[in-house]
């Protein structure tokens, strides 16, 4: 499930926003301002994203005190007022009972509003969008680049970026996904966002309560590439970790990080103007799904043994072909 931008879904949400203010106001009889409603002395906040990806019609995160909308709604808005007073129902009886589960006190609390079982019994689900070709292709490309080759896997990776770098000017949105989660953000984390920087997206660390995520944010088919990237160096920084096992942890994350940047700046060489581009594209659009952002840095202690042990691995990383499995296909980094 990724969540997608853009000025139609930017009107879009703000149309699912007055619908949930009235339902709030006429319907719950809840206080309601700009950005949040009241419920006892609490200030709650109103925030709507659009997904896609995914069946289900809408969901409420507890975690994010936050309303997803699936955008089958931008095409058909049938079933949206009941969706939307569905979700409420749920934030309602987190706020009120603690409780997100289809329960009784659920049910009870749709009833209680004048809702019938439209609401509280919605089940609906539509058919979920499969895996794009142009990120298959992307996949098979990276995994080209792994060949004994060095021609041919130089080709496969100019390749692989003038694709990530180009395809967003036919792609109508752009998109975040969740790549990684915990309960908060790390060095090995901060390595990653650097690296993934190198796929036409824009890293983003995003806090919920009591968990983390880093998110990124970019065209469609980089977002999701970017997601396959982060999941496998997550594992894969810990695995070469291991192999070094001595000195500071975090000089070891950001030495990986600067070895693999280096490697792959001159092959990014020719693509530099696009990059630029789409880089510009995305700060000026970063407003979207992060209406409030702001930046922080937090000095790290550093280590030159550690660091420089990173800088050789991360000059040494490469991609090998994909796994595949009836359920996904991802691909793995791993280094020589």
């Amino acid at each position: 499930m990724q969540y997608i931008y853009s000025q139609a879904i930017i009107d879009f949400i703000g149309k699912a926003k007055a619908l949930a203010k009235q339902i709030l106001q006429f319907e719950m009889l809840v206080q309601t301002t700009r950005e949040r409603f009241s419920i006892g002395n609490t200030r709650y906040p109103l925030h709507i994203v659009v997904f896609e990806g995914a069946s289900m019609l809408g969901y409420f995160n507890a975690e994010l005190f936050e309303i997803g909308l699936n955008k089958h709604f931008i095409i058909d808005d049938t079933d949206l007022l009941d969706t939307l007073r569905h979700e409420l129902a749920h934030y309602y009886c987190w706020i009120t009972k603690n409780d997100l589960t289809h329960s009784t006190q659920f049910r009870s609390i749709c009833k209680n509003f004048g809702w019938t079982k439209s609401v509280f019994e919605s089940c609906k689900t539509i058919d979920a969008p499969t895996n794009s070709k142009i990120s298959s292709k992307i996949q098979k490309l990276l995994a080209l680049s792994n060949s004994t080759n060095p021609h041919e896997a130089q080709s496969a990776l100019i390749k692989a970026n003038q694709l990530l770098l180009t395809h967003q000017e036919i792609s109508a949105d752009l998109a975040v996904r969740r790549v990684l989660s915990g309960k908060r953000s790390n060095p090995k984390w901060q390595a990653i966002s650097e690296i993934l920087r190198t796929f036409g997206v824009h890293p983003v660390f995003n806090r919920g309560q009591g968990i983390s995520y880093l998110e990124v944010f970019g065209p469609t088919h980089n977002v999701m590439t970017a997601e396959y990237i982060a999941c496998f160096l997550n594992r894969e920084l810990e695995h070469l970790w291991k192999g070094y096992g001595k000195g500071l942890k975090s000089a070891f994350f950001d030495g990986i990080a600067k070895g693999y940047l280096k490697k792959i700046k001159p092959v990014q060489k020719p693509f530099k103007k696009g990059l630029i581009v789409l880089e510009n594209t995305l700060t000026e659009n970063l407003w979207m799904p992060y209406p409030h952002l702001h930046h922080t840095r937090r000095p790290r202690k550093t280590c030159l043994a550690s660091l420089k042990a990173g800088l050789k691995a991360g000059a040494s990383l490469t991609i090998r072909p994909p796994v595949e499995s009836r359920k996904q296909r991802l691909f793995y980094l791993e280094s020589n």
